[in-house]
């Protein structure tokens, strides 16, 4: 795998109002003002307002390209294997799968 960008703080703003203005967009305002969203590094940490992981999102360089690694409570790590069916895509794709993948 690639070395993992750095996330700009211009780059984690634009995606942060991105994946809320999805989450309104789909009917989920209720997780679009709840959802806890922090960058890191070279990823996007997402969790529920508890603060329980729900996925992270692998910055690649490219806006419109994420990887999507959910967060498995199995094994209390992120997914780096491809387990999930859904791997990544723009932030609206990955925070659909996201949401579906844990029913959220």
């Amino acid at each position: 795998m690639a070395k993992t960008p750095e996330i700009s703080e211009g780059v984690a703003i634009e995606a942060n109002q991105r994946l809320r203005a999805a989450l309104r967009k789909g009917g989920r305002g209720d997780l679009a003002s709840s959802l806890l969203i922090e960058s890191k590094r070279g990823y996007l940490y997402i969790a529920e307002a508890n603060g329980s992981p729900v996925c992270r999102l692998r910055y690649t360089g490219a806006m419109d390209d994420w990887d999507l690694q959910m967060f498995k409570w199995s094994t209390e790590r992120y997914d780096t294997g491809g387990d999930f069916m859904f791997d990544g895509g723009t932030l609206e794709e990955c925070i659909g799968a996201a949401i579906g993948g844990y029913q959220l």
